[in-house]
């Protein structure tokens, strides 16, 4: 039975599209997690010593995908200060 249950925690990772064993959560491997941690980290720096830098700026001075960046916003992990006109 408890093999089964094992099966049942299998899921396909969204990053690689690896087989993992899902413990709940966002649905990516240890693998991906580790690497978004660090696309996170470089985007988090980068913004503190560059504020007014743009998403464009912010991608390619960090090298993280533009898609990535906005995912951390959807998830509320960055947030976006108002912008002054």
């Amino acid at each position: 039975m408890s093999e089964m249950n094992e099966l049942n925690s299998m899921k396909l990772c969204r990053g690689c599209t690896e087989l993992f064993p899902y413990k709940g959560g966002k649905q990516i491997c240890n693998v991906c997690r580790k690497i978004e941690e660090e696309q996170f980290t470089k985007i988090r720096e980068y913004i503190r010593t560059n504020p007014k830098s743009t998403f464009m700026g912010c991608s390619e001075e960090t090298g993280v995908p533009l898609e990535k960046i906005e995912e951390f916003i959807n998830e509320g992990r960055l947030v976006l200060a108002p912008s002054k006109r």
